[in-house]
């Protein structure tokens, strides 16, 4: 499958927008990993057991790590950090972190995962009751309100379409890593609020998603804009980074499915941004979404069809054919 193009392709200094890709597994272990990884890409390895990077890849400094938040909450015990460190990848998972790449060359990255897939990686449905998952962190055309604003509005407004038509794995839908946004925030969104200046936003956004486990994080973006406003608004042990990207979450992590590639994923995000460029298609959705509301029961499931609808009437496919194209 090729990798769909971005609406709205460069950032607002000109400059192409740029996509970093995470990637969590188990199976092999941080060195043999490295080792795939450079078979496929070239690059030279440093670190140690629980860490290493590929430096100087063909796509540039590439992390490799284990997930040693799984160990610390297992204890301090320094002989099973070191154990872990001796069996880590097997039983505990490794994440790859990939450098920012163009959005037109993210075909750069498919051989390294077919060497990984070779390797022995097991992603989403291969570890269950690891939840493992894809990250996709797309760069903004800038952290103007007017750039931001309707992409996330879009993606709150389709979110249930895309988890019915593209839904994750059953063990990371049951766990809380990447709840959907609650229908109060939707209504928000809807209404537009938040959409006049960065400290609304903030407000609204946080008032219904303290938490970086949605399937859209917008918290790093929004710490870029003004940290010191959103953490003032977070329960005290919420961490995370601060960048100018959207942090698209949902994802299944599938790198051990023969013929699986990340644009499966890549192509549903775009959809967000293609919808997200259409305004009087946003308002139609934004209407179309406060009309299911003052119905008198609704539930998440009957939006789906409302949502392919309105995609029809304004000229579109359904959701799942945008997300396959």
């Amino acid at each position: 499958m090729p990798y769909a193009s971005l609406p709205v392709a460069r950032t607002a200094d000109g400059s192409i927008r740029g996509v970093g890709l995470e990637f969590e597994f188990i199976g092999p272990d941080v060195g043999r990993t490295v080792s795939a990884l450079r078979e496929a890409l070239g690059g030279e390895a440093e670190g140690g057991p629980h860490s290493q990077y590929l430096r100087d890849s063909s796509i540039g400094d590439i992390k490799v790590l284990l997930d040693m938040g799984f160990v610390q909450r297992e204890g301090p015990d320094p002989d099973l950090q070191r154990v872990v460190g001796e069996i880590g990848g097997v039983l505990v998972p490794v994440e790859i972190v990939l450098p920012p790449l163009p959005h037109d060359e993210l075909d750069q990255i498919d051989p390294a995962l077919e060497a990984l897939r070779a390797a022995g990686a097991q992603g989403t449905s291969g570890a269950a009751l690891y939840a493992f998952g894809m990250h996709i962190n797309t760069e903004v055309v800038s952290l103007e309100i007017a750039d931001i604003y309707p992409v996330l509005r879009a993606f709150a407004l389709i979110e249930d379409g895309i988890r019915d038509s593209h839904p994750i794995d059953l063990g990371r839908w049951m766990l809380p890593f990447v709840d959907p946004y609650p229908r109060g925030f939707i209504d928000a969104m809807a209404r537009g609020e938040g959409r006049n200046n960065p400290d609304d936003l903030i407000d609204v956004y946080t008032q219904h998603n303290a938490t970086r486990n949605r399937g859209l994080d917008m918290l790093p973006i929004l710490r870029a804009i003004d940290a010191e406003r959103v953490q003032a608004r977070l329960p005290a042990g919420e961490k995370g980074g601060t960048r100018p990207t959207f942090h698209y979450r949902l994802p299944d992590c599938r790198i051990d499915e023969p013929g699986w590639s990340p644009a499966v994923e890549w192509n549903v995000w775009t959809t967000v941004e293609r919808i997200a460029s259409d305004a009087a298609l946003i308002d139609a959705l934004a209407q179309g979404w406060l009309a299911h509301r003052a119905r008198w029961t609704t539930l998440r499931t009957d939006w789906p069809p409302r949502i392919d609808a309105i995609l029809r009437e304004g000229g579109y496919a359904e959701l799942k054919e945008m997300m396959a194209a």
